[in-house]
């Protein structure tokens, strides 16, 4: 349940079952029966548990905020919330603003190569996710010199384990281990929510790995010569 719309369609949902079944109850019964099978006292406790907001504190120095339809994204530090002893960040769709395809916002940074290049680099960061339909994850990317040329990348959407935050979770660690190439002139890194909901996320650490670091993902490295074009395996 993610915003009062949810809830009230839910509830009229209800009386058009119950009224083709031969039942019929008010809008008023039909609201307290869907706070119920929330967990919610009644429906003045779901609905102000829906409405409330946290407060949002501008961005911190050094990040921005990028994606596609960021408009229909809100975003700031939390408040009033602390985890690990930092004020998290946020970045949650906006309940009132209907959002065509599958937009995304991220809280990222970018930065020159320097130490960087030619080695092995972990990205990691502590993430929450609260009635997320999409995606709550990290990601890391090198760019080449030329604008658009990605040269490494990473955002954990294809991973089986350990990969986006879905639905609502509590905190859970993340990282992404990828070579970078001597190609590489900067990286660039952070966070994003794809869909409806909400992601949090805080505690992020890029630092050069250990030589025998597993690598998590990335682009696949190329065949030696071209192979399986008949699809035959």
């Amino acid at each position: 349940m993610r915003s009062l719309e949810d809830a009230k369609a839910h509830a009229d949902k209800l009386s058009k079952i119950l009224k083709e079944l031969g039942y019929e109850i008010t809008r008023g019964h039909a609201l307290e029966v869907v706070a119920r099978f929330s967990d919610f006292k009644d429906w003045n406790t779901l609905s102000a548990n829906l409405n409330k907001r946290p407060k949002l504190l501008p961005l911190p120095d050094g990040w921005i905020m990028s994606g596609t339809n960021i408009s229909f994204f809100e975003y700031g530090l939390v408040s009033d919330q602390q985890h690990a002893g930092v004020l998290p960040m946020m970045i949650r769709k906006k309940n009132d603003t209907p959002m065509l395809g599958d937009g995304f916002a991220t809280f990222m940074q970018s930065c020159e190569i320097g130490e960087y290049r030619g080695k092995r680099v972990r990205f990691k960061g502590e993430l929450r996710a609260e009635n997320c339909d999409g995606a709550v994850t990290i990601w890391l990317r090198a760019d080449g010199n030329v604008r658009g040329q990605h040269v490494a990348f990473a955002n954990m959407e294809t991973r089986t384990e350990n990969g986006p935050l879905r639905g609502t979770t509590d905190w859970q660690g993340r990282e992404i281990v990828l070579d970078i190439p001597e190609t590489a002139e900067s990286l660039h890194y952070g966070y994003y929510l794809r869909g409806e909901g909400a992601g949090y996320g805080c505690n992020f650490v890029l630092d050069i790995a250990e030589d025998d670091a597993v690598l998590t993902d990335g682009q696949p490295k190329p065949l030696k010569k071209p192979f399986n074009l008949k699809f035959w395996s």
